[in-house]
């Protein structure tokens, strides 16, 4: 059942990365030195095509899983985590980037059984800093300040 599931996934994600790529191929072409409006489209189209093929391998190459129990636990894992992805978009307006973000991806990690409390609070400050400085510093692109940095 997984096997089937896993392909029939990553056959939606290619078909869904062939459109884009039809699709931004009406984008308008680049002048000059610029690479042009469908240039990071058909980048990240063809590293999701890419990956899906490595999903289709993969579930090919393995075996099915060993118990239901398993099973069950991981799609109530999945089911949760897009609840909680879901729940820090509502609220991220609301507390803003600096607050939420790194919640929300210590929270991922810790429903995901990482288990080193020191590592969660790391990575989860890192990760929110470096896409602060990309976004806000770099790219000049605002990010959700919320209530408290107002």
């Amino acid at each position: 059942m997984a096997k089937r599931v896993d392909i029939s996934i990553a056959g939606a994600l290619i078909l869904l990365a062939g459109i884009m790529i039809y699709t931004s191929k009406s984008f308008p072409n680049a002048q000059g030195t610029d690479v042009g409006a469908s240039f990071f489209p058909m980048v990240l189209s063809s590293l999701l095509i890419f990956l899906s093929l490595i999903l289709v391998f993969t579930a090919i190459r393995k075996g099915e899983p060993n118990s239901d129990k398993s099973e069950k636990t991981e799609w109530k894992k999945a089911i949760l985590a897009m609840v909680c992805t879901f729940f820090y978009f509502l609220v991220l307006n609301y507390i803003g980037y600096l607050i939420a973000t790194p919640l929300f991806l210590g929270g991922m990690m810790w429903l995901y059984q990482y288990q080193k409390k020191i590592h969660i609070i790391f990575w989860s400050l890192l990760i929110t800093g470096i896409m602060y400085l990309c976004f806000v510093k770099l790219l000049k692109v605002p990010l959700p300040v919320g209530i408290f940095f107002q």
